[in-house]
């Protein structure tokens, strides 16, 4: 079993497929905007670099055990989830 991280951001409430996780909130937005994954997501959907505002959500993580999803909801292979959002931040697209 992977660390499950405490913080995870990302751009789409309810998409995650793109993502930076973190034990601090900093953590999991330095790691997704700096990781590639940041810049992949503003390619994939066409946000002009240095133009575009972008929100990234800040998501608190649980483990899927401890969520209130039903078993036959998620994947097999999900360890965790979000649970809380702690906040959002406004970034330019990269």
């Amino acid at each position: 079993m992977n660390k499950i991280p405490k913080y995870a951001a990302f751009c789409e409430e309810d998409n995650c497929e793109y993502l930076g996780r973190g034990d601090t909130p900093d953590e999991a937005f330095d790691d997704f905007t700096l990781n590639g994954e940041f810049r992949d997501y503003c390619g994939q959907y066409g946000l002009k670099k240095g133009v575009d505002v972008v929100a990234i959500y800040i998501y608190s993580v649980i483990p899927i055990e401890d969520s209130e999803w039903a078993d036959e909801d998620y994947p097999e292979h999900w360890e965790w989830c979000t649970d809380e959002k702690v906040e959002t931040r406004t970034v330019v697209a990269q």
